[in-house]
This record gives C-alpha cells, sequence and structure tokens, in this order.
C-alpha cells in the first residue's frame, strides 16, 4: 500500500518560496501485526527534485512495526538549494500485517538565525564547548548530549593511546535499555573563531573491526 502526494515547490506561487528553506514531512501511522524491523519499506519518504533538475531520493523516516497505536513520524530536509517538487509517500509493503495513516503534512519551516546545520538537523551551541564525544538518538530525534560513560540510554567505553603524534580512541558502545537504535556518535573539538591554521587533513575512518578513530593532523 502507497499513498502518495505530489506537492509543487516553485517560483509558479503554488508552492513554497523559492530559496531554499527547510521543510519538514511528518504522517501518524498504527500497525497490527506489522513483522520486521523499521525500515523504509514502513515509511513516511520523501523524493526531491530541484530547480536546477538534480534529485535527491530515498528521504525516509520509518515507522515502528509491531502492533501499535497511533505513531508520529517527522521529517526535517535542510535542501542546499531551490526546490522544485516534492513527491510524499506513505509507504506499506515488503511486511505482512496491517497498516494506517492519516494526517499526512508537508510545510516549510524557519530555521533559527543562531542556528547552523550539522549532520542534516539544525543545531543551537548551548553552554560552553567542550571536547569530548558526543551523542545523538537519531530514532527520536534528540539533540545531541555530552557522553562520558553513560546517557540517553547508551553506554560509552573508550581508551585511549598515542602513535607518532596523533591519539587513537578504541570505542565501543552498549545499549542499556534493550530497543532498538539508531545513533550518531561524534568528537567535538573546540576550535577558536580566529587565528586557525590547519592542513586540513582531518579524517575519521572505520577498522575492520568497526571502532572509530578520529586522526587529527596540525
Amino acid at each position: 500500500m502507497t499513498r502518495r502526494k505530489h506537492a509543487p515547490i516553485g517560483p509558479d506561487g503554488q508552492g513554497f518560496a523559492i530559496r531554499a528553506h527547510p521543510i519538514v514531512a511528518s504522517a501518524w501511522s498504527k500497525a497490527e501485526g506489522v513483522t520486521g524491523t523499521i525500515d523504509s519499506d514502513y515509511a513516511l519518504y520523501l523524493d526531491l527534485e530541484f530547480d536546477d533538475g538534480t534529485e535527491l531520493w530515498g528521504q525516509v523516516a520509518g515507522f515502528r512495526t509491531g502492533t501499535h497505536d497511533w505513531q508520529r513520524e517527522e521529517l526535517i530536509l535542510f535542501p542546499e538549494k531551490p526546490i522544485k517538487t516534492v513527491d510524499f509517500n506513505l509507504l506499506f509493503r515488503a511486511h505482512a500485517g496491517k497498516a494506517w495513516f492519516r494526517e499526512p503534512v508537508l510545510r516549510p519551516v524557519s530555521a533559527l538565525a543562531s542556528s547552523v546545520l550539522f549532520d542534516g538537523v539544525p543545531v543551537v551551541s548551548r553552554g560552553p564547548a567542550a571536547e569530548g564525544f558526543q551523542a545523538r538518538d537519531v530514532a527520536a530525534g534528540s539533540d545531541f548530549v555530552r557522553i562520558v560513560q553513560e546517557a540517553i540510554g547508551l553506554r560509552l567505553d573508550v581508551s585511549q593511546t598515542q602513535q607518532e603524534g596523533a591519539t587513537f580512541f578504541d570505542v565501543s558502545v552498549r545499549d542499556t535499555t534493550g530497543k532498538d537504535w539508531a545513533v550518531t556518535l561524534l568528537y567535538a573539538i573546540p576550535v577558536p573563531p580566529a587565528g586557525v591554521r590547519t592542513s586540513g587533513k582531518a579524517s575519521v575512518s572505520l577498522d575492520p573491526e568497526d571502532v572509530a578513530v578520529l586522526e587529527l593532523r596540525p
């Protein structure tokens, strides 16, 4: 089952303003005996076409499976260029069971003047800058939260080594709640706003054992 809304967005006056405004899509769904796990086949699903002819497909907010009452999912997008059209889909496929949808909404939003776009979401700095790990529950749409040992239902174990002037972290993240997660984990380093010189040789990589390594070179 697929419900679809095609929304024109452009200079014809029938949609949003022609600037690259953030947009919010949301909808409600309830489920009865839906099999499998959260994925793009039982989800709010957007495909975008921009004014310059390029496209951005498969922007997804998945609904919980199993049996549950009405659940609201929301998807916030911050396009870097003006949008021409949006295909708004409510998908239920490749799962057994039953699903209902209601109240689909697609609208523009105005981000706070003090916010910046980071990892696809608007963020506003709160409190003094501090070096260390931060975590975000992507599925729940939480804030980025500083995590030293435990926060937002996650436990963080870290060991640190030095090698040839570089700092290496071996990191493991464990669930303490028993739920499924979609998590962003980052390591923040405060940088003064002026007088910074860098070679631009900063990189993040994964080793074969899925250990995140952050390497910074002056």
